[in-house]
């Protein structure tokens, strides 16, 4: 097995890419602020446009596409500390695995808080999101265990 010392570990393989990472979290942010914008600007009109039933679905997509600007935003700037910080492949691969477990964490309290949950096309695709997160945490720690 191959262990890299903290002398010669680079966590990128090019070294504009770590910029490229934050520029995408940083556009993420920009989309989620735009989304809350647009949200209460339809909340402030929501009974003259929406019958009761369309304002619902309308509250629950919205509130699925904040939450994944933010899922996508955190999971872009956590990449990109992680690949600032870590000094060695072990604690990078942990790390990772951390960033992981706590995304799966706050996506599943996320789902039912905005009750993402609740409707049948975003029920789905939150849970099999939260599957693959989870799923992606617990094979990065033993990639991590392993190297």
């Amino acid at each position: 097995m191959h262990t890299e010392t903290s002398e010669n570990f680079t966590y990128w393989k090019r070294p504009w890419q770590k910029w490229l990472v934050l520029i995408a979290g940083i556009l993420q942010i920009i989309s989620l602020w735009l989304n809350i914008q647009e949200y209460k600007d339809f909340a402030n009109v929501k009974d003259r446009i929406f019958s009761s039933a369309a304002w619902d679905t309308y509250a629950v997509q919205q509130s699925f596409q904040c939450a994944m600007n933010g899922f996508i935003a955190a999971s872009f700037i956590g990449v990109f500390l992680i690949g600032t910080l870590a000094r060695s492949q072990k604690v990078a691969r942990m790390a990772e695995s951390v960033l992981l477990l706590v995304l799966a964490l706050i996506w599943g309290i996320v789902g039912f808080v905005l009750q993402i949950a609740s409707q049948s096309t975003t029920k789905i695709i939150w849970g099999l999101l939260l599957i693959v997160i989870f799923s992606g945490s617990i094979y990065t720690f033993w990639k991590g265990r392993n190297s």
